[in-house]
C-alpha cells in the first residue's frame, strides 16, 4: 500500500495542511474522478507502447489505482446524489444507415440532431472546463505571483468562453448541460499551495483540454462542430505556451529526456 501511495507524493513545500479548504468536499469528488480519467487514459498509452516490464508494471499499477479511485467516487457521488449524470438517449430498436452526404454538413440549410457520441464529446467538454473554471478561480485567489494571478485570470476567461460554446450545442438540441462549479470555490485568499504546484496542476487541464478538444473534432461528423472544435484549440494552446514560459521562467519546469543532437555531438 505505501507504495501505491508514492505514486503520488507530493512536496510538503507545495501544500500548508493546516490550511482551511478552498475547494467543497463534492468539487474534491468530482476533480478527483476527473484526475483519475487523466491517470487512466495516460496509462492506458502508456502500457500499449512500454517495452520494460520495470516500466509496464509502473503503469499497471497506476491504471489499477487510477480505476480504484474512479470507482471510489462514482460510488460515493451516485450514493450522495451529487453524480452529475449525461444525458439520456432513448435506446433505438433497429439499426439506421447514413443515406445522404448531408449528415456531414451543416453550414446551411438544417442541421441534423446531434449523435450520442457528439453529445458525449460536447458534454465531457463542458464539464472539464466547469472544472478548469473552478479550479483555476481558486488558485487565482490564493496565488502569489501577480504574473500566475493574471495568468490563472485569463484562463477563466477562456474556459467560461468553451463552456459557453459547448453549451449552446446541447441547450439547442433540448439536451442538459453540465452544471457550473463557481459556488464550489470558497472565499479563502491566503497562502494554500505554492505557485508552483497551482500552474503544473493548471498546465495538466490545459493539457487535457487540448486532448479533449482534439477528440471531439475526431468523434463529429457534422462539419459545424469539427470547425469548432479546431478553432478553438490553437487559443489554448497558445495558453498553454504561455503557462509553460512562465513555468521556465521561475524553474518550475522539469525538462523531459531528449534524444541525442547528432549534429552538436559530432561538433564537439
Amino acid at each position: 500500500m505505501r507504495r501505491e501511495c508514492s505514486i503520488w507524493r507530493i512536496n510538503p513545500k507545495d501544500v500548508l495542511p493546516e490550511a482551511p479548504k478552498l475547494f467543497s468536499d463534492t468539487f474534491v469528488l468530482m476533480y478527483s474522478r476527473q484526475m483519475s480519467i487523466l491517470a487512466m487514459a495516460a496509462s492506458s498509452a502508456a502500457l500499449g507502447l512500454a517495452t520494460r516490464e520495470d516500466v509496464v508494471a509502473f503503469h499497471k499499477k497506476v491504471l489499477q489505482a487510477a480505476v480504484k479511485l474512479q470507482d471510489l467516487t462514482r460510488s460515493l457521488m451516485l450514493k450522495q446524489g451529487t453524480y452529475i449524470r449525461p444525458p439520456f438517449i432513448p435506446t433505438p430498436d433497429k439499426v439506421d444507415f447514413v443515406e445522404k452526404q448531408q449528415f456531414l454538413n451543416a453550414f446551411f440549410g438544417k442541421k441534423r440532431a446531434l449523435t450520442v457520441v457528439e453529445i458525449t464529446h460536447l458534454f465531457l467538454n463542458v464539464q472539464t472546463n466547469a472544472i478548469g473554471k473552478a479550479l483555476i478561480t481558486g488558485f487565482g485567489q490564493i496565488a502569489k505571483s501577480e504574473e500566475v494571478k493574471q495568468f490563472l485570470k485569463r484562463g477563466k476567461q477562456i474556459a467560461q468562453k468553451h463552456m459557453e460554446i459547448f453549451s449552446g450545442y446541447l441547450l439547442k438540441e433540448d439536451l442538459p448541460a453540465p452544471m457550473s462549479w463557481d459556488a464550489a470555490v470558497m472565499d479563502f485568499t491566503s497562502s494554500i499551495f505554492s505557485d508552483k504546484l497551482m500552474m503544473f496542476l493548471t498546465s495538466a487541464m490545459i493539457a487535457a483540454g487540448v486532448g479533449n478538444h482534439g477528440m471531439g473534432m475526431a468523434a463529429s461528423p457534422r462539419k459545424d462542430l469539427g470547425f469548432q472544435y479546431a478553432s478553438l484549440i490553437p487559443e489554448i494552446a497558445l495558453y498553454a505556451e504561455d503557462g509553460a514560459n512562465i513555468m521556465i521562467k521561475n524553474g518550475w519546469m522539469e525538462e523531459p529526456l531528449q534524444a541525442d543532437d547528432k549534429d552538436q555531438l559530432m561538433d564537439s
